[in-house]
């Protein structure tokens, strides 16, 4: 059975470093017969930013307010089996471009529809910046339900210039595609980390809480069941941390909204 993956570019460029990049990682991936990489370049879509109304968690299916670009992208985020973000480096942040499509799809997080999918994540820098950026990718990403197979920063400048730092780039996009791939055409889910978990019962138990408030999301979460779940596909998870983790959150939710009023 063959296998899309979506490659989503924050840059505005469309011929720039991580371009290059995007094609190098495709040539890997396009030695599976059985693959077939797809390019999303943000700049190509007419996105506007959220407007906060909350309408995404309040009712159900995507009912976002605002007429643009953005049905055009969840629609191919749902024939994608997986994906790959790449983004430039700005003032140590991923691009204007790549923040405004997670600001328009946060909906996703707490509606997992993707959970259980594999990503890799990448950014450009011609300085400083690599780490931060990936960081914050791995928030969207990772709180989606996404298994993030690797994180990869390239300094533009090295990889341009230094043929030993490429050859190096070049080795560690050849492992991760390996490993993505593995994942990608396994007949199992991939396993959770803790840090899955946590997220995952983060949410599953916000929104039990704030179910009048965010009736939509309960909806989802109610009618796919997952509410009686202990994560969002079946999979082994150790006893001790099955019991564990929702005992912590559970005492977690409650100390912050003593502190903040969360619901």
């Amino acid at each position: 059975m063959n296998k899309k993956i979506l490659m989503v570019s924050g840059s505005p460029r469309k011929n720039g470093d991580g371009a290059k990049v995007l094609k190098e990682l495709e040539s890997i991936f396009m030695e599976n017969t059985k693959i077939e990489c797809e390019y999303l370049f943000l700049r190509d879509y007419k996105l506007e930013p959220c407007r906060g109304c909350l309408v995404c968690t309040k009712v159900k299916g995507n009912k976002c307010p605002i007429k643009d670009d953005i049905s055009k992208i969840l629609e191919k985020f749902n024939e994608s089996d997986g994906f790959v973000f790449i983004s430039p480096v700005y003032v140590r942040m991923v691009s204007a471009q790549m923040k405004l499509l997670f600001d328009r799809t946060s909906f996703l997080l707490h509606r997992p529809v993707h959970a259980g999918k594999v990503a890799i994540l990448m950014c450009t820098a011609s300085f400083a910046g690599r780490k931060q950026c990936l960081n914050f990718l791995k928030i969207p990403v990772g709180n989606m339900g996404m298994h993030i197979v690797g994180s990869i920063g390239i300094s533009s400048y090295a990889y341009k210039n230094k043929k030993e730092y490429k050859d190096k780039v070049f080795a560690q996009l050849n492992n991760t595609c390996k490993k993505y791939t593995k994942i990608l055409f396994s007949l199992k889910k991939p396993k959770p980390s803790l840090g899955q978990l946590l997220i995952f019962n983060k949410w599953k138990h916000l929104v039990m809480y704030r179910k009048k408030e965010t009736p939509g999301d309960f909806q989802f979460w109610e009618n796919n069941d997952l509410l009686n779940k202990d994560y969002y596909y079946p999979t082994k998870i150790n006893p001790v941390l099955k019991r564990l983790i929702p005992f912590i959150v559970k005492k977690v939710m409650k100390r912050l909204n003593k502190k903040f009023g969360l619901f």
